[in-house]
């Protein structure tokens, strides 16, 4: 038995007025439905899940300290999304407060402090080895990247197969380990900038560093991070968690102009996957 409507969202994503990468997995029932999924797209703000990862291994093997207390470096700070732009200078917060700022508002400043710390070519090593081999992070967030031999500008990229694989191994507590996982999914559970979200009867979570609590009936938690340019592109990355126990992954990445139909089109999946697992 199917259970993703895989007739009716490919309907809802040729409203999609540009090009558009999808993955959608149900783990528990073995099932998937994959369109365009290895398209490379700018990756804006959905660079900052691998980011994350890489940044909670450091911690587990002890190569960063958490807790330590670092002041935000003056070309860190960015335009965009987050608050630390307008921040005193002498502001200091410890690295797991930068990413938690970096996930729940998208702070681009704190992802940048964080691509600072972790090491751009340890970043994109970490990409590689993890096979998420069309990421790529080729510098900091709206600041000017490095010429590629074609003389042209690198930039930041992946994929809704990368990214849905990178949800997958979240929601099976194998990105990095069962505990970082757990953590990462609590961080994104809190955040406040997705768009898979917004169709849903989404249960709030205020951010804590406690589990993640049952889901309520008539209730779904979301963990996801979202990621857009304006007039240019507009992801989502998403784990939903209903009450019945089932659970989906659900990527979704587009080249558009239009990002509020488009932010409108992610919900009308999202809701297709959900009004079908609801009912199991």
């Amino acid at each position: 038995m199917k259970y993703i409507p895989d007739e009716k969202i490919r309907k809802i994503c040729e409203e999609v007025n540009g090009t558009y990468g999808l993955y959608i997995s149900l783990p528990d029932h073995g099932e998937k439905l994959v369109i365009n999924e290895n398209a490379i797209f700018n990756a804006a703000s959905t660079i900052k899940i691998p980011l994350m990862a890489l940044l909670w291994k450091d911690f587990e093997s002890g190569r960063l300290d958490p807790d330590k207390m670092e002041p935000l470096h003056e070309d860190c700070k960015v335009w965009g999304s987050g608050v630390l732009k307008s921040l005193s200078d002498n502001y200091q917060m410890c690295l797991y407060d930068y990413a938690v700022l970096m996930m729940i508002v998208s702070d681009n400043s704190a992802t940048n402090h964080i691509i600072d710390t972790v090491g751009l070519e340890r970043a994109n090593a970490f990409f590689t080895e993890s096979g998420w081999t069309n990421t790529h992070l080729g510098g900091k967030l709206f600041k000017p990247k490095p010429l590629l031999p074609d003389g042209k500008e690198d930039w930041n990229y992946t994929t809704a197969a990368d990214l849905g694989d990178m949800m997958e191994k979240m929601l099976a507590g194998k990105l990095v380990s069962e505990i970082a996982s757990k953590q990462m999914m609590q961080i994104l559970a809190g955040q406040q900038v997705g768009k898979f979200d917004k169709s849903l009867p989404v249960e709030h979570y205020s951010f804590t560093k406690n589990p993640l609590p049952p889901v309520p009936e008539g209730k779904v938690i979301v963990c996801n991070k979202g990621g857009s340019l304006v007039g240019k592109v507009l992801h989502d990355a998403a784990i939903m968690l209903l009450p019945n126990g089932e659970r989906a992954v659900m990527t979704m990445m587009t080249a558009t102009p239009d990002n509020e139909i488009t932010t409108k089109i992610l919900g009308k999946v999202s809701r297709a996957v959900y009004d079908e697992l609801v009912k199991l």
